[in-house]
């Protein structure tokens, strides 16, 4: 029988309770794989889209994922890839041109999503590109169901499977908390807590590479380390052998110089 659950002892599991719990071991085994598959995975993307989110509200200015997506875009350029850039804020979003966002998607090999956190996911305004970027027809056939078999293939009628598609991420949450079991993320990883995301590209037919995340931006930050950490992150997933001028670094120094608080700047 099922007995209330205390914080000594947790209930008796029968029937469903067991398949449950079987289901998500299931799951979470096949998970680790993909994030494993993920760490050791490299993308010779020459043509490179990067996506950057970049809300100036509160304290959160955006300033250091603009930084971040410029690091990019300049190293990957010095590796010798063809870069393009697009920045969605709330503010622009009524200029937007969907059908040449679906070009960019379309002639990109691999794009970057770069953001920050909100509430344990991207601002509302790269979310508005996704509904209004992506519903075109050119990302999805359909939902990869027949009439046949509607319960079977949700998710499998995506048009980008010869793309990737990496996640960059600014956290004010440390890093550690990521693999604390007694954590708000049950120690699942940031991959786990953005698994909307991953699962919008899955749905579209992209491959997903490794994901690179700053954390604790607001009171510990390390920008110069993270800027560092970043450029070899690249040269990995995309097999490069760039170095990237010194500039960038002058660039970071600067910005958080000008900054009038830890806060203003690191709040992603």
């Amino acid at each position: 029988m099922f007995r209330l659950c205390t914080a000594v002892e947790g209930p008796e599991l029968e029937g469903e309770d067991v398949q449950l719990r079987e289901q998500i071991m299931v799951g979470a085994s096949r998970y680790a794989d993909e994030l494993i598959m993920r760490r050791h995975r490299v993308c010779g993307a020459r043509k490179i889209l990067i996506v950057t989110c970049t809300e100036s509200w509160g304290y959160s200015q955006g300033k250091l994922n603009r930084l971040l997506a410029d690091v990019a875009a300049t190293h990957l350029a010095a590796g010798g890839c063809e870069v393009r850039m697009f920045e969605c804020t709330e503010v622009n979003s009524s200029q937007w041109n969907a059908e040449q966002e679906v070009k960019n998607i379309v002639w990109a090999d691999a794009i970057i999503f770069q953001f920050p956190v909100w509430w344990f996911s991207h601002p509302w305004a790269m979310k508005k590109w996704f509904d209004r970027g992506w519903l075109v027809g050119k990302v999805c056939a359909n939902d990869g169901r027949t009439r046949k078999d509607p319960t079977k293939r949700y998710g499998t009628g995506g048009l980008l499977n010869d793309k990737f598609y990496m996640i960059s991420s600014t956290w004010n949450a440390p890093q550690p908390i990521f693999r604390d079991p007694e954590g708000i993320f049950y120690g699942l990883g940031t991959d786990m807590s953005l698994n909307a995301v991953h699962v919008t590209g899955s749905f579209t037919g992209m491959t997903a590479l490794e994901s690179f995340s700053c954390h604790d931006v607001m009171k510990d930050p390390q920008i110069d380390a993270d800027i560092d950490r970043y450029k070899i992150h690249l040269n990995r997933v995309f097999d490069l052998h760039a170095t990237t001028p010194t500039h960038l670094n002058k660039m970071s120094s600067d910005l958080k110089s000008a900054a009038p608080s830890s806060e203003s700047f690191f709040g992603n």
